[in-house]
């Protein structure tokens, strides 16, 4: 269908207006409500995203549906719901496992999250993603100093650090206050390491409160997720403590005419920026 072509190619703002359409025309289509479901999604309407889903989960269900629906309810926060979708989704339909294992991880239960992971890890041994995923959960439950072990192993062997096991180190070292290393580590990933990688070692420093190396990693993702609201809230913290909330505005400027909501982001940034010059703050 043309919606679903429009969905593949990623002009979202041209599926917008046809979904409007074609759901006003045919509101008994299952089709039209996941293709909606899928492109709410996608546009990071999440809770918008976990109703059109439901819908065509009630009109015509199917494990595929319920994937989906699972998926969207994950990301919109409603954990408890999404569980219930996925648990019997993932019986039936393979593909739904990965995304109950992230479930679990965003409900704080990695023991489930690795259960479900090995389960997976049995079906598709010579799956990479999921080899990376594990090792990433199994660090989470060792001490700092067991990760640098376990890092420093593996570069003794000369094998370079996997980008699922990069978050859980640069974390060990950002515990144990040694900024040094790990300014050098995000230094070495600048180069060479996906996007993807970069982000999660931005999330980790704006966790741990390194807002200069948070700030710097989160620029660098800026271009490509310039509509993630989530992200632009910690970036837009992450400058104002670090002193480069100019910066950032300057960035803004830049992209604002492809990306319009940033002109108010960046009038709020601007605010702030002087509030913080003076002193003063706003009244709660």
């Amino acid at each position: 269908s043309e919606l679903e072509l429009l969905l593949l190619e990623g002009r979202l703002d041209e599926a917008q207006a046809l979904a409007r359409q074609l759901l006003d025309q045919f509101p008994a289509s299952a089709r039209v409500h996941f293709l909606g479901g899928q492109l709410a999604y996608r546009r990071r309407a999440y809770s918008q995203a976990a109703d059109l889903l439901a819908e065509a989960e009630r009109q015509s269900p199917n494990s595929k549906t319920r994937h989906w629906l699972g998926k969207a309810l994950t990301q919109a926060g409603r954990l408890e719901e999404a569980e219930a979708v996925l648990v019997p989704a993932a019986a039936e339909y393979p593909p739904a496992r990965s995304d109950l294992a992230w479930l679990y991880e965003r409900m704080e239960r990695p023991d489930r999250a690795i259960e479900v992971l090995e389960g997976v890890q049995r079906d598709q041994p010579d799956n990479d993603w999921v080899t990376a995923q594990l090792q990433r959960l199994r660090a989470r439950g060792l001490t700092p100093d067991r990760v640098q072990e376990e890092v420093e192993t593996l570069v003794s062997l000369g094998e370079e650090i996997p980008d699922a096991l990069l978050p859980e180190y640069l974390d060990s070292l950002l515990a144990q206050a040694q900024v040094e290393r790990a300014r050098a580590l995000v230094t070495e990933s600048e180069s060479r390491r996906p996007l993807r990688a970069l982000i999660s070692l931005a999330w980790v420093c704006h966790r741990r409160l390194a807002p200069d190396l948070a700030c710097r990693l989160f620029l660098r993702a800026l271009p490509e997720h310039a509509d993630n609201t989530k992200l632009l809230a910690a970036l837009e913290a992450d400058a104002l403590k670090a002193g480069r909330a100019q910066e950032l505005g300057d960035t803004y400027r830049t992209l604002a005419p492809r990306h319009p909501a940033l002109w108010g982001r960046l009038r709020n940034l601007m605010k702030r920026l002087a509030q913080q010059s003076t002193g003063s703050h706003p009244v709660v």
